[in-house]
């Protein structure tokens, strides 16, 4: 079943939480029916269970839209692209929205390189993740 805007609420606050685990720090900032996630350190093989989990309870508690802010991502291995490709999937499986932003340095090298950008909607603004515009090639 697809998820639309209209089924979820807009009304909920805006809630903000932090975890920290495995070197890597997630802050999420929900509010409605989004919520962006802020990673900071490290996407390896220790961290990436955690993200999966957060973003897999994100979607349980009826998130229609999720932006990864990778903006303070200093380093992702394997793993955690796989992570990402995992997320992506269950996405589009779901109904649900997945927009990545913000990468950078040595991490948006690895996005380009394994062309991970065609496999999930990928904004380089931050700002515009949030519109229905898709992304202009990167």
């Amino acid at each position: 079943m697809t998820r639309k805007e209209s089924d979820i609420r807009i009304d909920a606050p805006v809630t903000d939480r932090t975890i920290i685990d495995h070197g890597l720090m997630i802050r999420t900032i929900a509010t409605g029916y989004s919520v962006r996630l802020l990673l900071v350190g490290e996407l390896n093989s220790s961290s990436a269970p955690t993200l999966e989990r957060c973003i897999r309870d994100h979607e349980s508690e009826g998130c229609a839209q999720q932006i990864l802010d990778l903006g303070g991502l200093s380093f992702i291995d394997s793993t955690g692209l796989r992570a990402l490709v995992r997320v992506a999937k269950s996405a589009g499986e779901s109904g649900w929205s997945l927009r990545v932003v913000n990468a950078r340095g040595s991490v948006r090298k690895v996005l380009k390189v394994t062309d991970m950008e065609s496999v999930f909607r990928y904004w380089q603004n931050p700002k515009n993740a949030s519109s229905r515009t898709p992304p202009s090639p990167a």
